[in-house]
């Protein structure tokens, strides 16, 4: 009687190592590259002709152009729910903030900052979270879901108008919440993702409290740490972002859009990752060009009227960047997903 058990729980364990083996022969063979040792030339990944940095922007732009009216429909809801369920930046704090700044600011770096300098600390100070108040667990779930929900109608609407299927965005928003579990599954990873970099913030204010910034070798060892923890967050993330895009298809499982995401991006990562980067770059800009102006012209409607100030001009236009950048985002990650995937298809 032993020896049948043992002979079953060898079978067992011998059919879950099979398995294993079989999983790593499968990985292998679609990951032509080994750590040190030379790809042959055979073995190279097929390069990818993917549309210059300008060339994407103004695709992913076209595409949100075409369909204004029912992204802009999407932006208003989405923005209406986040004021009704969330709440927005208090125009309260940023008045306050916007007063002590005015009366700090003389103290600052030895010298009076100026205009530009005292708005571009408030931008700096409002977009980080200064003048929102404090979420509480339910808010942030919300907040959480509805930008899944942002993510998954943006991405749905932008498969149908590119296979030219007609819609509403009540259709959008009805339908594209199907593969909600998955896409909530692949985001929490994302967040775990985005560790290493929280790492080195936190070790950046650690570092300068410190004086371990001031120079000499352990300043050299400690940037060299920070750029590594930085690589890997966004060697990671660049292939999550993608599989974001393939568990919205019907019936792809989290870790399937994984797997599938990881051979789209294989040898390609680093021309991924540069256009990844160009999309935070062009989000700061559009950010700084927008709500920068913005703040000096309330600094100088308020200074010539007074009841100007309880306006929340720079909140509703927060919320509205908000959302805007979220949309764009998306659509901008799809685009890129879309372009790889057709020329990966043309080449097979």
């Amino acid at each position: 009687m032993k020896t049948i058990k043992k002979l079953k729980a060898y079978k067992i364990v011998a059919k879950f190592l099979s398995k294993l083996n079989k999983r790593r022969k499968d990985f292998l063979s679609r990951r032509p590259h080994r750590s040190f040792r030379i790809t042959k030339r055979i073995d190279y990944v097929k390069k990818i002709n993917l549309p210059g940095y300008f060339s994407l922007t103004k695709k992913t732009n076209y595409i949100l152009l075409k369909n204004k009216k029912i992204f802009i429909g999407l932006m208003v809801t989405y923005a209406v729910m986040t004021a009704l369920f969330i709440g927005m930046a208090s125009q309260e704090i940023f008045n306050t903030l916007s007063e002590t700044l005015k009366t700090t600011s003389s103290q600052v770096a030895g010298g009076d900052l100026g205009a530009l300098g005292q708005a571009g600390v408030l931008m700096i100070t409002t977009i980080a979270g200064g003048a929102t108040q404090n979420l509480n667990e339910l808010q942030q779930t919300i907040a959480g879901l509805l930008s899944v929900f942002v993510w998954l109608t943006t991405v749905w609407i932008l498969r149908n108008s590119i296979a030219g299927v007609k819609f509403k965005l009540r259709d959008a928003i009805y339908n594209a919440g199907a593969p909600l579990i998955p896409t909530i599954l692949l985001s929490l990873m994302l967040i775990i993702q985005f560790i290493p970099i929280a790492l080195s913030v936190v070790g950046f204010s650690a570092a300068q409290l410190t004086g371990l910034l001031e120079g000499g070798i352990e300043a050299m060892l400690f940037w060299v740490v920070v750029g590594l923890l930085v690589s890997l967050s966004l060697y990671w993330m660049s292939t999550t972002l993608f599989a974001l895009v393939v568990v919205t298809l019907p019936g792809v499982y989290p870790m399937q859009a994984l797997k599938t995401a990881s051979d789209i991006v294989v040898g390609r990562r680093l021309m991924i990752l540069y256009r990844l980067l160009w999309m935070a770059l062009l989000i700061v800009l559009s950010w700084i060009i927008v709500m920068l102006p913005l703040i000096l012209i309330n600094a100088w409607i308020t200074s010539i009227w007074e009841a100007f100030k309880y306006v929340p001009l720079v909140p509703i236009v927060m919320l509205a960047m908000s959302t805007a950048t979220l949309i764009w985002a998306a659509s901008y990650i799809y685009v890129l997903y879309r372009n790889i995937v057709d020329d990966a298809a043309k080449q097979s």
